[in-house]
C-alpha cells in the first residue's frame, strides 16, 4: 500500500482528479447495490446532508497531515488505506442522500446517478419534488408557515456555513506546514528504504523521467533513465572530452549514488547503478556500474 502511495503521489493534478472520481463512482454504485433505499427528503434537507457531507469529508481529508503520528505507532499503511478510500465513502454518502432526493421528486431513486454528472446536483437543489410540491399547497396557519420559513432559512445559511467550512478546512491543509516538516521528509526516507531495489528504482524512474531532458551542467545531460529488476540505468548527453570520463569521475559517482538520499539503500541491498555516457548521434563514450562494494562505509548523506 505504502509503495502505491509513492507512486501515485508522482502523479499530475489531473490524474488525481481521475482516480478520485472513479473512486466516488464506485462508492456510489456499491452504495445503490447494497444500501437499502432512504426515505425522500426534500431539497433543503438534500442541501444540508451535502454540505454535512462536504464539510466532514474535508476534515477527514486533513488527516493526510498526520501521517507521521501513524507511521510512529506502525499504523501508516492503515491510514493511507483509509484515506485512499475517502472518495469511495464519499460516493457513498451522496448515492443514499440522492437516492432520497430522487424518490422525492420522482417518485423512485432511479434517476440518483444525476448527482454525479458535473453540476448535477444543481437539479436536486432547485427542481421541487412531488411530496415538497404538494407540502407547499397544503394549508398553514399563518404562524406555523411563518415558523416554516425560518427554519428553513436557518437550514440554508447552515448548508452555506459549512460549505464555506469545508473550503476554509480544504485550503487549510493544503497550505499546512505540516504536508512539508522535516519530520515528513524523514519519515517518506525511512520508508522508502524499506521498499526492494526494484522498487525504490522504480519509484526514481517515476519521479525523474516527466523532467527529462534534465541539464546538470554545460557539458552533461541526463536523457534517459530506466529500471530493470534490481538495476536502474541512467543515459548521459556528454559534450566534453572522453578523455575526462575517468576512474576518478567514476569515484565521484560512487560517492553521489552511495548517498542516503540518492540509492545507497538500495545498493546495499543488492541494487545496480549504472551511468552510461554518450556523444554526437547518442554513440556510446564510458560508462560505469556502481554496486554496494563501490560504497564508502562512512558515506551517510
Amino acid at each position: 500500500m505504502v509503495e502505491l502511495f509513492l507512486q501515485t503521489a508522482q502523479w499530475s493534478e489531473a490524474q488525481f482528479l481521475a482516480l478520485n472520481y472513479a473512486l466516488v463512482v464506485i462508492g456510489f454504485l456499491l452504495a445503490k447495490a447494497v444500501l437499502p433505499a432512504r426515505k425522500p427528503i426534500g431539497r433543503i434537507t438534500f442541501l444540508l446532508g451535502l454540505s454535512l457531507f462536504a464539510l466532514l469529508f474535508a476534515v477527514l481529508d486533513g488527516g493526510w497531515l498526520y501521517l507521521t503520528v501513524g507511521h510512529r505507532y506502525g499504523m501508516l499503511e492503515g491510514m493511507i488505506l483509509t484515506l485512499f478510500l475517502l472518495p469511495a465513502f464519499h460516493g457513498a454518502a451522496l448515492q443514499q442522500i440522492s437516492s432520497a432526493r430522487a424518490a422525492d421528486m420522482w417518485g423512485s431513486s432511479g434517476k440518483d446517478w444525476i448527482a454525479l454528472v458535473p453540476f448535477g446536483v444543481i437539479v436536486f437543489v432547485f427542481k421541487p419534488g412531488e411530496k415538497a410540491a404538494a407540502a407547499q399547497d397544503a394549508p398553514y396557519s399563518t404562524g406555523r408557515a411563518t415558523l416554516r420559513v425560518l427554519r428553513d432559512c436557518a437550514l440554508v445559511l447552515l448548508s452555506l456555513a459549512a460549505f464555506m467550512t469545508s473550503r476554509v478546512v480544504i485550503e487549510t491543509t493544503e497550505d499546512s506546514p505540516l504536508a512539508y516538516s522535516a519530520e515528513v521528509e524523514q519519515m517518506w526516507a525511512e520508508v522508502t528504504n524499506t521498499l526492494s531495489p526494484s522498487s525504490q528504482f522504480k519509484l526514481e524512474v517515476a519521479g525523474t523521467r516527466p523532467l527529462l531532458p534534465f541539464t546538470l551542467d554545460s557539458q552533461t545531460t541526463l536523457i534517459a533513465i530506466r529500471a530493470a529488476d534490481d538495476h536502474l540505468y541512467l543515459t548521459y548527453r556528454y559534450k566534453g572530452y572522453a578523455e575526462d570520463l575517468s576512474d576518478y569521475h567514476g569515484l565521484n559517482l560512487s560517492d553521489d549514488a552511495c548517498a542516503a538520499d540518492m540509492f545507497r539503500s538500495a545498493l546495499m541491498q543488492g541494487g545496480t547503478v549504472h551511468y552510461e555516457y554518450t556523444g554526437g548521434a547518442n554513440v556510446p563514450i564510458r560508462d560505469y556500474t556502481i554496486t554496494a562494494a563501490d560504497c564508502p562505509s562512512g558515506i551517510d548523506s
